[in-house]
């Protein structure tokens, strides 16, 4: 394949060069290659379709910007570059497999090679796509799809996870009194940080669980047909493995078993839902009855067409829906686990959609979440007006624990904490009135100073110090 001539005249008749560019009315060579690049990519666009270009420059956008270090979002630039190169290349290649290539893709393959070659990415898309296929070596089949998802895996271990554990939300809320709920009913008082401290270190378990399956799965295999080295030396598999940055499996027939993928997929699958249990929190929080939280929400934005007082939680909504597609992946990729005697295929087709989806949609999911924690704004005045709203009930506890520490059994305490409860529910009183009132019909007054302490929402909270100063050691 010929590289573009900028000075030579474009004279193809193929309809996707309807419009060309004259390169002499460019000042350097340079500039009418990517002038010419550009028209053959936007025409090459229309020969792919939106979506074909768009699934594979997300792939290779998100290889780019974790490779660079970046943990802001895509670079939407490099984004469109790599759509249009990653996806003509494949539609060129697979047109060559089924009839000789069209003029017109040959010429566009060549224009975008060119632009990659312009944008210094060429290099990296070689390095990206080719651990996606299966090789031969020697007459063995070697499984470089594992060392793909290897490298997949390592990205997603370093990306996205200072920024959602670094428990600052946690920290500047260690003291912002809010309602515990159980079942969502008002259970005792809590602090808003004691939640977030709770997901932060259920995404660290999640760090370290995808750095366990990493350890998993990184082997490999070159053992020949069946797995018994009948046309290869041990000697070259111990080789070549650490090569691949891989171990070689302790034993394998002509694939290594799937266990270590499974492993994988169960791990973001974790992951997902921990950031689903994030995302549900706000949902909750940002009911209207509720009002504690909102996710971010900027300028211009609109949360509905037809109502614009809305401010909907769509990302918390959208995280929430992904980690069920990202969940659903667990079933097939583990029934990949049993196959035929020494191989079938049946595992394949599944795994080349699931584990480059799983991948991108665990990254996706850490982007969304981690924009949702940092752009998190709390109602620090509306959690403390929901502790009271109840009217004091949310103290049955630690006013059954006074009675019963006053000498009353705890039969009867409870007898009389839940009749002055009921009645709080039923009729609006505050539930310090109905104890006193409870209290008066069995012929006994409850100790004004037990209800003081009883109804302080500082005490509830007060032995949580050990458990912010473990999430300052969290890394």
């Amino acid at each position: 394949m010929q590289p573009l001539d900028p000075d030579a005249p474009k004279t193809s008749s193929s309809p996707l060069f309807t419009d060309p560019v004259p390169a002499r009315s460019f000042p350097t060579a340079a500039m009418a290659i990517a002038a010419v690049a550009v028209v053959i990519l936007v025409a090459a666009l229309v020969v792919l379709g939106l979506n074909a270009t768009l699934t594979l420059a997300l792939s290779f956008s998100l290889v780019k910007t974790l490779r660079a270090g970046k943990v802001n979002g895509i670079d939407y630039p490099l984004y469109w570059r790599r759509a249009l190169v990653a996806a003509t290349a494949a539609r060129a290649l697979a047109d060559a497999l089924r009839q000789p290539m069209a003029v017109d893709l040959r010429e566009t393959l060549a224009a975008v090679k060119t632009a990659a070659e312009l944008e210094r990415i060429g290099r990296e898309i070689d390095e990206d796509v080719a651990p996606a296929e299966d090789r031969d070596v020697g007459g063995a089949r070697v499984d470089l799809q594992r060392e793909a998802a290897r490298r997949d895996r390592d990205r997603r271990g370093r990306y996205g996870w200072r920024r959602l554990l670094r428990g600052a939300t946690a920290r500047e809320h260690e003291q912002t009194l809010c309602v515990g709920r159980t079942h969502g009913i008002h259970a005792e008082p809590d602090v808003w940080g004691h939640r977030v401290a709770d997901f932060a270190f259920a995404a660290a378990r999640s760090r370290d669980r995808i750095r366990r399956a990493r350890q998993a799965v990184a082997v490999g295999t070159l053992s020949g047909p069946v797995g018994t080295y009948s046309n290869i030396d041990p000697s070259i598999e111990a080789e070549v493995m650490p090569e691949l940055g891989l171990r070689a499996a302790d034993v394998a027939t002509q694939v290594v078993i799937r266990d270590g993928i499974a492993e994988w997929i169960s791990a973001l699958a974790i992951l997902a839902t921990v950031c689903e249990a994030v995302a549900l929190e706000v949902r909750h929080g940002q009911r209207t009855e509720v009002r504690e939280l909102w996710e971010p929400f900027r300028a211009g934005q609109k949360g509905s067409s037809a109502m614009p007082h809305k401010k909907n939680p769509i990302r918390s909504e959208r995280i929430c829906g992904l980690a069920r597609v990202m969940r659903s992946y667990v079933t097939p990729v583990t029934e990949g686990i049993p196959l035929w005697h020494e191989r079938d295929i049946s595992h394949s087709s599944v795994e080349r959609i699931a584990l480059p989806d799983a991948a991108i949609g665990a990254d996706y999911l850490l982007h969304l979440t981690t924009g949702l924690v940092e752009g998190l704004v709390v109602n620090v005045e509306r959690m403390r007006d929901n502790l009271d709203s109840a009217g004091g009930l949310l103290y049955s506890s630690a006013v059954l624990l006074e009675l019963v520490s006053g000498g009353m059994s705890r039969e009867d305490g409870y007898a009389l904490v839940q009749a002055a409860a009921m009645d709080t529910w039923d009729n609006g009183t505050s539930f310090r009135d109905s104890l006193h009132a409870q209290g008066k019909y069995r012929n006994m007054t409850i100790d004004e100073g037990a209800l003081d302490r009883a109804f302080d929402p500082d005490a509830y909270v007060a032995r949580l110090g050990p458990v912010f100063d473990r999430l300052a050691q969290l890394t």
